[in-house]
């Protein structure tokens, strides 16, 4: 990569590329919190709200990154965050959440199945993704794959009458959806200026675009996604926060992915070993959390340790 005469310094990309993260963190926290009086709102459980409201929120700033770096020409940004925020979904953030917060019960309303579904989204997309099919056409059906995840659950929501909707003043809901309209606008703005800043940075250091995503905004993105669970865990949310993780999979797979390709096009990756590798654990790594989840009635410390481990590995393997 050449340098640009007008490209900033590592400094103020730096600089813009941390406040943008801080912006997306703080827009996502805004979106999840609506997200909730929404969910109360409409009924649905803690383990729905998790798995849909709350996971796309979180999702949100991957889904978003993918779709401005298609549109701008630069999809390996795109997919490297997408891949890489994959790989940290589904090893470090329920990690953590079972370091911090001890055992999770997996076996709720909507438990392993969710993780399932996750599963099959993760190796349908990147299956197109790595085979070169992924285009307009893909990626329609990606997304409306997505919409079909999301009616599955609130039909299922809909017929539950252990939780009826909350009635609220129209006003309420009205200041709700402004919220969640303006916090959806920040998400975009900061993801925006997130790909900028780190263009810079991989130019000026001569870093691959992918190799930026993966290690720089794959991890940053998740931030939200980690707070979440754990603050959701400390109110004894356990199964919202788990169902958080698995849904904020599916999302990014089938609904990031299928932006890509719906906006962008044929999405052509050149098929380097990071590349390979980034696509390899992100269909690894929620295979053995499924397994995981599976097997068991919970998830242990015991489960944290190889998931952390995987993750490290990867990390290693890349750099």
């Amino acid at each position: 990569m050449t340098r640009r005469k007008n490209q900033t310094g590592p400094l103020e990309s730096g600089l813009l590329l941390t406040l943008s993260l801080i912006m997306l963190y703080v827009s996502s926290e805004l979106l999840i919190r609506v997200s909730k009086d929404m969910a109360g709102y409409a009924g649905w459980s803690r383990e729905a709200m998790g798995a849909v409201l709350i996971s796309l929120s979180t999702a949100l700033p991957e889904v978003f990154t993918g779709a401005i770096s298609s549109l701008r020409g630069v999809p390996q940004v795109g997919v490297g965050t997408l891949l890489g925020s994959t790989v940290v979904v589904t090893t470090l953030v329920p990690s953590l959440l079972v370091l911090v917060k001890g055992k999770i019960f997996t076996r709720g309303t909507l438990g392993s199945r969710e993780a399932l579904a996750s599963l099959v989204s993760t190796a349908l997309a990147i299956s197109l993704l790595m085979s070169g099919m992924l285009n307009r056409y893909t990626g329609v059906m990606l997304v409306f794959a997505y919409t079909g995840y999301v009616y599955v659950i609130a039909r299922g929501e809909a017929l539950d009458s252990l939780n009826p909707p909350v009635r609220a003043e129209k006003k309420k809901i009205a200041v709700v959806l402004t919220i969640l309209a303006v916090s959806s606008i920040l998400i975009y703005v900061s993801a925006s200026y997130s790909i900028s800043a780190s263009l810079e940075l991989a130019s000026f250091f001569k870093i691959p675009e992918f190799l930026v995503g993966v290690l720089i905004l794959g991890i940053g993105v998740e931030l939200p996604e980690i707070i979440i669970s754990l603050l959701s865990s400390a109110q004894g949310e356990k199964g919202m926060a788990l169902g958080s993780i698995v849904g904020s999979n599916t999302a990014k797979a089938l609904l990031g992915l299928g932006l890509m390709g719906a906006l962008g096009g044929d999405l052509i990756l050149p098929l380097n070993l990071a590349v390979g590798l980034s696509a390899f654990f992100a269909f690894v790594s929620p295979t053995l959390l499924y397994w995981f989840m599976k097997r068991g009635g919970d998830l242990t410390a015991l489960d944290a340790v190889p998931l952390i481990m995987l993750y490290a590995f990867y990390v290693a393997l890349i750099i």
